[in-house]
């Protein structure tokens, strides 16, 4: 396991759980979902074109997926999913609701 893996894997054990805990209801876990997948398909492009253009490249990328290396796709993916949860919550939500 390259360096790069086990920081994803340390990464995904904390904004996973943050994250479903301000997932409030599947209208926002929609929303997560449908912005994450749209941020990984905008952003494998440009990850295989930067690397085709060595405009980067890692030493240690872990496995690859034409020539983009799958833990970018992870690192962003879990980026977005967390930035989603947080900027689609609700505060209000969260208040005990008086009877």
């Amino acid at each position: 396991m390259s360096a790069y893996s086990a920081f994803n894997l340390a990464l995904a054990s904390l904004l996973v759980p943050a994250s479903a805990l301000l997932i409030r209801s599947r209208r926002q876990l929609r929303a997560c979902v449908v912005a994450t997948t749209l941020s990984v398909l905008v952003g494998y492009p440009w990850n295989s074109f930067a690397i085709a253009s060595r405009v980067w490249a890692s030493l240690d990328p872990g496995p690859r997926l034409y020539a983009v290396p799958l833990n970018d796709v992870a690192f962003l993916a879990l980026c977005t999913l967390f930035t989603s949860a947080v900027l689609t919550w609700d505060p209000a939500d969260s208040r005990p609701k008086r009877s």
